[in-house]
């Protein structure tokens, strides 16, 4: 009892101390009989108005089924810079499985099911992991593709909806700096299956830089600070994310 004490201590502490860490992550299967708590807060915005910036927060809760197949249930909600002004609340369920888990290569499949205040989405994604050596240990690539299949609302009155896909691809590497601390830079993009009028067909992302800290056995940092490229004559902007990920 004491001990879990002590873990919702860090984490309360986390939120409010790490924020000026950044970093992302790769696709993991939770450990055998545990159970993960992880906690998500973002601000997207930086360098553009005020009006906006947006916070998003997010929870999620994970569990495994069988050695290689686990669960996810997530919780999110956005926010305009003053907390009450509401833009979207969603929640998901996810299930992933390892297919081939081997010393160098690591091949992991995805479906995640979610609805929120305008979209409802099915999301099938696959995970590609070439590591240096075992066990994410010193340094390696990884690539995930996402298909996102979507129902969006199409008039104001919520009684029609159009059907949107796109492709998101993500591409990055990772180097262990030490036992406890991970380095990642990836690179993402989007491309629409079916652009409507005037729509681009591919949106080029951008670039995250993460930066992951394991607390103890029970408790890591998941930070990331992310640079979306203009196009078509947008402005700079960046986003920053810190998270927790408790293993209970």
């Amino acid at each position: 009892m004491l001990e879990r004490m002590n873990l919702w201590i860090v984490l309360l502490m986390i939120l409010f101390v790490a924020f000026d860490i950044s970093a992302a992550d790769t696709t993991e299967n939770f450990d055998k009989g545990s159970t993960d708590l992880e906690f998500y807060l973002s601000y997207d915005g930086i360098s553009k108005d005020r009006d906006e910036g947006v916070f998003s927060l997010e929870s999620v809760t994970g569990c495994d089924l069988t050695k290689r197949i686990s669960v996810t249930l997530s919780l999110s909600g956005e926010f305009g810079e003053v907390f009450s002004e509401r833009k979207n609340m969603g929640i998901s369920l996810g299930i992933f499985s390892t297919l081939l888990d081997s010393d160098h290569f690591d091949l992991d499949i995805y479906l995640n099911a979610g609805a929120d205040t305008e979209t409802f989405s099915v999301t099938p994604s696959m995970e590609i992991n070439i590591d240096v050596r075992p066990d994410l240990e010193l340094a390696g690539l990884y690539f995930r593709i996402e298909q996102n299949l979507a129902g969006i609302e199409e008039t104001e009155n919520n009684d029609s909806y159009a059907f949107l896909m796109e492709t998101a691809v993500t591409s990055g590497i990772y180097y262990q700096i030490c036992e406890c601390h991970q380095l990642l830079l990836e690179y993402d993009m989007t491309l629409l299956n079916n652009p409507g009028k005037d729509e681009e067909i591919l949106n080029i992302g951008g670039m995250a830089l993460g930066y992951n800290l394991t607390i103890s056995e029970k408790v890591e940092l998941i930070n990331q600070l992310y640079y979306d490229i203009p196009q078509n004559d947008e402005d700079h902007s960046f986003g920053i994310s810190v998270g927790t990920i408790i293993t209970l």
